[in-house]
């Protein structure tokens, strides 16, 4: 159910990208469900496939500190690390995104900079978000559904920094076009 209803996030995505990229016609409703679930799916598996990856590193570590791993500079490498793979899934994830939901072949080269860029600029954001939680009281406004709140102001956010990514990646790929015509 929730593999389900989380790609429901993408039907009104994909109608934005299209109107970013100038296609006029949007799938049916059933191939938008079959697109959005296989997306859905797939950031699911980047996302496991992170936190293996970081588990795995966090272990060598380990070994490689012999064990020893209650010091400031193991919890500063691991914490390094989950931040890394963090920003790598990101913009994976961003180019998946850019590249697979509009309604149209695009070249992977017209997304690949943008979503790179997206995902380090989304990763910032992510951390000077975390750094305001405190200040913006939250529980006080809002009591038992704070972290509602705070999830879907992050949504909205990263929507936003999505669509503006692809507003630029569209106005560099015409430029290119133009330029190569």
């Amino acid at each position: 159910t929730l593999l389900i209803s989380s790609s429901g996030v993408f039907l009104p995505l994909e109608v934005a990208l299209n109107q970013v990229w100038g296609v006029v016609k949007n799938r049916s409703y059933l191939m938008n469900q079959v697109i959005s679930l296989g997306l859905a799916m797939l950031i699911g598996l980047l996302a496991m496939l992170s936190v293996a990856l970081t588990a795995a590193q966090v272990h060598l570590l380990a070994m490689i500190f012999f064990g020893h791993v209650n010091n400031v500079v193991f919890h500063f490498l691991a914490n390094s690390m989950f931040r890394i793979s963090a920003v790598f899934l990101a913009m994976i994830a961003f180019f998946l995104i850019y590249w697979i939901l509009p309604n149209r072949k695009l070249p992977a080269r017209a997304v690949l900079p943008t979503a790179v860029v997206m995902g380090l600029l989304w990763a910032l954001a992510k951390m000077l978000y975390e750094a305001l939680l405190p200040w913006l009281d939250f529980r006080g406004v809002y009591g038992p559904f704070s972290i509602a709140v705070g999830l879907m102001i992050w949504a909205f956010l990263t929507g936003l920094m999505m669509l503006a990514g692809a507003h630029f990646s569209a106005g560099r790929h015409a430029l290119r076009v133009a330029r190569d015509a």
